[in-house]
């Protein structure tokens, strides 16, 4: 399996998550670079494919998302505060999140 996303965390982390919580093997390819020359891939092939497939992944509804990515929303659910403390703990995500496969978040994908 290929998990294809810019080398930012964004929506694909929770697929990361899942990958490796499940023991599912997969190989990433992260597209770089700077707007609008992104480097797309290693063969010429695979970089056509790959500009072809960016069309899909525009959200419109990434205005009314954004407030969840950044705004402290757990504070007042200490059921899901414990919930994630839980899950982070799991041995599988624990040992992710401490590998060099996991993505901290980069601020303006610098």
């Amino acid at each position: 399996m290929v998990l294809g996303y810019w080398d930012i965390r964004g929506l694909a982390h929770a697929i990361r998550m899942l990958l490796e919580f499940t023991d599912t093997s997969y190989e990433e390819k992260q597209v770089t670079g700077e707007a609008p020359d992104y480097d797309m891939g290693d063969t010429e092939e695979e970089k056509l494919r790959v500009d072809m497939q960016l069309v899909r992944l525009y959200n419109s509804n990434h205005e009314q998302k954004k407030p969840r990515m950044f705004e402290p929303k757990l504070d007042e659910f200490p059921n899901l505060k414990a919930f994630m403390c839980r899950f982070e703990a799991l041995e599988k995500i624990a040992a992710f999140l401490q590998s060099d496969r996991f993505m901290m978040a980069k601020w303006g994908n610098k």
